[in-house]
């Protein structure tokens, strides 16, 4: 969800909504068009786009500029969180004048977001860039979880489908949890599809079962999200689920893709869904390793 800030400034100090419809806009220094607020009748569609409104009250979501945050404050050395909500592609560049730019992206929608927190902020619908504007490079977003590596933290801070097996039975997050992220992130990039659907975490290890087989014997009496987990998820005799398969749900979903390209997915990710965090790929061992590199060649072609 983008957000920008919560006033429109005129020279002179005024302050003044933005307009209701479309006008010519005065470039200048001085002059910030923010976009448009919507009457009451939109309000439900900007809801419906952003983040649910009602969690800006309790305080888990904050209507503030990253850059509030992290600039010049803080290096970030262990980003906790994720998921494909916070992984975004670079826009190729626009026209500096801010009518040229909605010209090619649309005026910003909004709504007033009022909170009991410090600052109150803006609901604003994501836009829709069209195709040729998208850029080649992605960024990283919401480093609200950051910390540095080995921090003790509190272990449920990641949506569930994106979420590493381990972190559900009472161990630590670390890099290799990232790297199970990042997994799942390339499969849905690359299938359009959830790597391990679920709406919870229970479910969502279920799916990783019937797809990677049972979970270590070892972490059976430690899952703590809501019960205890279910017994047959650590059965060392588990009977896999053949259409769960890696291999067959990838030429299902690819019915393009050659046996070559294949091959080469199904290795990247064999080697980043390893149950013990501690033996996945690194990040570095993955950019250096030959499946990663033949396939970003397939693709660079």
């Amino acid at each position: 969800m983008n957000r920008v800030p919560t006033t429109d400034s005129l020279p002179g100090g005024l302050t003044q909504s933005a307009p209701l419809i479309e006008e010519s806009i005065f470039e200048s220094e001085d002059t910030e068009d923010w976009g448009d607020f919507v009457d009451s009748d939109k309000e439900p569609d900007v809801e419906f786009a952003c983040e649910d409104i009602n969690l800006y009250p309790k305080g888990f979501c904050y209507p503030i500029f990253i850059s509030d945050i992290i600039v010049e404050r803080y290096r970030i050395i262990h980003k906790l969180d994720l998921n494909t909500a916070n992984i975004m592609y670079t826009l190729r560049p626009l026209n500096n004048i801010i009518s040229e730019k909605y010209k090619q992206i649309g005026r910003p929608r909004k709504m007033k977001l009022w909170t009991e927190q410090w600052k109150d902020g803006e609901l604003v619908i994501p836009m829709k860039p069209k195709e040729e504007l998208i850029g080649d490079s992605i960024v990283l977003s919401d480093f609200g979880l950051a910390h540095k590596a080995g921090t003790s933290t509190q272990k449920m801070q990641s949506p569930a489908t994106y979420c590493a097996p381990e972190r559900v039975h009472n161990i630590n997050p670390s890099y290799g949890s990232d790297i199970w992220s990042y997994m799942c992130i390339f499969f849905e990039l690359y299938t359009g599809t959830y790597l391990f659907p679920g709406w919870s975490h229970a479910s969502v290890v279920s799916s990783i079962v019937h797809a990677l087989g049972p979970l270590p014997e070892s972490w059976k009496g430690t899952y703590h999200v809501g019960g205890s987990g279910e017994d047959k998820w650590y059965d060392q005799n588990w009977q896999m689920d053949p259409e769960s398969d890696l291999k067959e749900r990838i030429t299902q979903l690819r019915p393009d893709v050659g046996a070559r390209e294949l091959e080469l997915v199904l290795s990247i990710l064999r080697r980043g869904l390893l149950y013990q965090h501690e033996n996945r790929i690194t990040a570095a061992e993955l950019l250096d390793h030959d499946s990663f590199k033949g396939l970003m060649c397939m693709y660079a072609q």
